[in-house]
């Protein structure tokens, strides 16, 4: 599973022999040849790919694999039975189901033509990467909260679907967790939690949130992605002790009393998309940290429990082609005549955002009379 950095896209991008040819030999009015450019476009969308998996890594497992297989739960409490003297214990087999992995070309250009480039001017050249990458960066982004926010099930082949988080009943493939502790699930459990703004509040959306991974197993600080337009949401709750702002190292807090005491924290957790605004801090759950984001719109809330960056435990998965690696990729076009000129230049990337872990995920929706699960526009 290769990552696509600055230095892999310019050891691929201009091939063996290739920079000894003319096609990418002619000089731009400021000095500079069509091969430095593009290897400056290798770098730069290189950059771009390493930063992508550095703010996301904490939320998905890098697979090439184009399913996913788990244990499907009995509904049903059981344990290990006493050891009996004369007779051997009946054999188990769990019950396994699975679901299917997306995977998507995608694929930009510019129009480097040998014309262009000869009297560009550098700003342009930069202004078209930053393009690129924009775009890109927007690509990812997308497909990600796209798919930690909506439950919707896209065909895959014949028979198999691309599945959001956990649902007992009423779907394609449904699933119900296996038992866990002192929990033991049914048909009705449901990873997407629905609160009624007129009878209830956010700290009611983020405790039943909560509630959903502890009782999986999911121990340690979670993380909470928000919309930017509900901080304030959140944020009213620090006078119930619920809420904790972030204080960022070198700025100094004067504690309040026993009447009004004043809660902080530092730190926050690696490879998470978002902004740190502070922390939840339940009486029954214990700790999430909150981060705001730009593309979740106003009522939605994605709760998740990070292991690491690419650690196979995570909720999302990210799936590559085993060909290409995760990123977007620069691929000069020449022209097809005696004497091969650069004609143009494509960028493309082969990746697909599912679900790696069913149960380390938790969609929120809250909004006045909602009572069922409607999926967000994620623009």
């Amino acid at each position: 599973m290769a990552l696509l950095g600055a230095r892999a896209l310019i050891d691929r991008v201009i091939g063996t022999g290739l920079d000894a040819s003319e096609i990418l030999k002619f000089q731009m009015r400021d000095g500079r040849t069509a091969q430095e450019i593009v290897l400056e476009a290798a770098a730069m969308i290189g950059d771009v790919n390493e930063e992508l998996s550095r703010i996301y890594g904490g939320l998905w497992f890098m697979t090439e694999r184009d399913y996913a297989r788990y244990a499907n739960g009995e509904s049903a409490r059981s344990a290990t039975p006493r050891k009996a003297e004369f007779k051997r214990a009946d054999g188990v087999r769990a019950s396994m189901i699975g679901h299917m992995l997306p995977l998507h070309d995608n694929e930009d250009a510019v129009e480097w033509t040998k014309l262009y480039l000869r009297d560009a001017y550098s700003e342009d050249i930069t202004a078209d990467l930053q393009l690129i990458t924009d775009r890109w960066r927007n690509r990812v982004d997308q497909d990600a909260i796209t798919r930690a926010l909506t439950n919707t099930e896209n065909p895959i082949g014949s028979a198999g679907y691309d599945v959001g988080w956990a649902i007992g009943t009423g779907v394609n493939v449904n699933y119900i967790p296996p038992q866990y502790g002192a929990t033991v699930f049914d048909s009705s459990h449901s990873h997407y939690v629905v609160k009624d703004s007129a009878t209830q509040d956010y700290d009611d959306l983020v405790e039943a949130m909560m509630a959903e991974l502890r009782h999986h197993g999911h121990m340690g600080t979670l993380t909470l992605l928000v919309s930017q337009t509900d901080v304030g949401e959140y944020a009213a709750f620090q006078t119930a002790g619920l809420y904790v702002p972030l204080t960022p190292p070198g700025i100094q807090v004067i504690s309040g009393n026993s009447n009004s005491p004043v809660f902080t924290a530092s730190g926050e957790i690696n490879g998470i998309p978002g902004e740190l605004i502070g922390y939840w801090k339940s009486p029954t759950y214990g700790l999430a940290e909150i981060r705001s984001h730009a593309r979740i719109p106003s009522g939605y809330a994605y709760m998740t429990k990070s292991y690491g960056v690419n650690n196979a435990r995570n909720g999302l998965a990210l799936r590559t082609h085993p060909a290409q690696g995760f990123g977007l990729r620069v691929d000069p076009q020449v022209t097809r005549s005696i004497n091969p000129e650069l004609e143009f230049i494509l960028f493309d990337g082969t990746h697909g955002v599912g679900v790696n872990d069913r149960i380390n995920g938790v969609a929120g929706y809250i909004a006045n009379g909602a009572s069922t699960w409607v999926n967000p526009a994620i623009n």
